[in-house]
């Protein structure tokens, strides 16, 4: 699984579920709710910065769309373009500069991470043990860590803003590198066309097949 993978599918699927079962949990409250009450689809600009060898710093931009239930769309744009898609059924990892795309069923390509709990086959709090974790940097903190070691990640934070919508996510893998995940221009509710959790490749796009057929 690639990194770009495994972010898309870790803050997706957190912003996706996470925040239902911290509404429900006693320290959700309703500022959690009220945001789930209003979020059906999602998009948003981000700005992701990991940190790469020697301490640098590796940043990319693009753009990200969520469509409740399990369907998504992660668009890098900078500083090289790559897309990951979701629609439900498949994933698909498509890079522009190879012309080439790997398709995997959706268990297959996500079942280690996070993204398995779009499908709702999974409770998030039997796999997660999830606390609040305070104010900082004008932000409302959720902190959730796996219930079982060997995952892909081990720690994610998730920063609210006063209205309940979410703004930053932290992610701490199991190699200790963190990623964070700046959530710029947030639309809720906007009309998503159906098309964008659709994938068809190019002409003389090279396709991987990875698993069974869903």
């Amino acid at each position: 699984m690639t990194a770009r993978l495994l972010l898309a599918a870790a803050g997706l699927a957190l912003l996706a579920v996470s925040l239902r079962a911290a509404a429900a949990s006693d320290g959700g409250g309703p500022l959690l709710e009220a945001f789930l009450e209003r979020m059906r689809t999602l998009e948003a600009d981000f700005v992701q910065e990991t940190a790469g060898v020697g301490g640098a710093r590796e940043r990319s931009e693009g753009q990200l769309y969520l469509a409740r239930p399990g369907r998504f769309r992660w668009e890098y744009r900078s500083p090289f373009r790559q897309l990951v898609v979701g629609d439900g059924e498949r994933v698909w990892v498509y890079d522009p500069e190879l012309a080439q795309v790997t398709v995997r069923p959706w268990d297959e390509a996500l079942g280690a991470t996070p993204a398995a709990l779009l499908s709702g086959a999974v409770a998030l709090e039997e796999r997660f043990l999830m606390e609040e974790a305070g104010e900082a940097a004008g932000l409302r903190w959720l902190l959730l860590r796996p219930r079982e070691g060997g995952g892909s990640f081990r720690a994610l934070r998730l920063g609210l803003d006063g209205d309940g919508v979410p703004r930053r996510l932290e992610l701490l893998d199991a190699l200790d590198r963190r990623t964070v995940l700046h959530l710029e221009r947030v639309r809720l509710d906007p009309a998503l066309p159906e098309g964008l959790f659709t994938f068809q490749p190019p002409p003389g796009t090279d396709v991987v097949r990875e698993g069974p057929a869903p």
